[in-house]
């Protein structure tokens, strides 16, 4: 089977060679070898390899095994390079892989989030639902805290998943890190007894125009670099932050949370006429910003 194998790849070369001899000697000569090598292939191997050529006629030239392998050596290199480039490839994607999944299951540091701290958050909190429908009544800017929002999560959650809404969801705790201009919403839940992270930006867009004011919640975080718009950054999966497109994998656990604070949501984003986000605060106004000064952008 060995010899076969390597006949047929004299087959080839000499396929190459009747391509390029410009002599009608050596068109001969190749001609006849290629008649051999198919009947060696085909009918026997070596021995009748040895039996058919020398049916050739006298004094025809001789194909040196030189002229053989000028047609395969420049192919042999190109594809042990080819080989040696996708091995390095697919080991630089298999190492980035691991890397990936090793900043994945080791959840983010959550020390820096206000209200996160057990002694913390076993203060009692604001009832956020009265406040936020006492400053809609009274039209009067609130100011939330990054601590107390997440004190009244902690204490709501651990309610609400007792309560009729039991079967939505299972988690450990929901925080929000507030920072300039974006919010994250992190789900902290427990597998196989570890703390496991997951998070999504928020960003809050507000226009004025002649029928009031249009707010508009985004789901990423903003640029991973001034020189590098897209795509935005969606979240954390644990430590790793991920692009906009990974909040597809985890949107059906954050659309089972929204219920449990329905009437809140309600209050605060769709009936404030002023949202904003700063560092460790939340500033809501429920007066029309056409009755004072404001620095929103216009829109038609």
């Amino acid at each position: 089977m060995t010899a076969r194998v390597e006949l047929l790849g004299f087959m080839v070369a000499g396929d190459w060679i009747l391509e390029t001899a410009d002599q009608p000697k050596q068109y001969e000569c190749v001609r006849s070898w290629r008649r051999c090598l198919f009947a060696a292939a085909v009918g026997g191997g070596k021995n009748a390899l040895h039996h058919t050529c020398h049916t050739m006629q006298p004094g025809a030239p001789v194909l040196s095994s030189r002229h053989m392998t000028i047609a395969s050596h420049p192919r042999s290199i190109g594809g042990r390079r080819g080989r040696l480039l996708l091995s390095l490839i697919l080991s630089l994607a298999a190492g980035g892989f691991v890397v990936a999944l090793l900043f994945i299951v080791q959840p983010q540091d959550l020390t820096d989030i206000g209200g996160y701290a057990p002694a913390v958050a076993a203060t009692p909190a604001r009832d956020i639902r009265a406040v936020l429908q006492n400053s809609l009544d009274r039209k009067y800017p609130v100011t939330l805290t990054e601590t107390e929002i997440n004190q009244w999560l902690g204490r709501v959650l651990s309610a609400r998943q007792t309560g009729k809404l039991a079967g939505l969801v299972e988690l450990d705790r929901v925080l929000v890190r507030l920072e300039d201009d974006r919010a994250e919403v992190v789900m902290v839940r427990r597998i196989l007894g570890q703390p496991f992270t997951v998070s999504m930006f928020l960003k809050i867009v507000q226009k004025e125009g002649i029928h009031g004011t249009l707010t508009e919640v985004q789901l990423h975080g903003g640029a991973y670099h001034p020189d590098l718009p897209l795509p935005p950054r969606g979240g954390r999966f644990g430590r790793l932050v991920v692009p906009q497109g990974f909040l597809l994998l985890i949107m059906p656990a954050y659309e089972k949370l929204a219920p449990l604070f329905r009437p809140e949501i309600h209050l605060g984003l769709e009936q404030m006429a002023v949202i904003k986000i700063a560092n460790g605060r939340l500033l809501l106004d429920p007066r029309d910003p056409t009755d004072m000064p404001s620095d929103l952008p216009q829109y038609r």
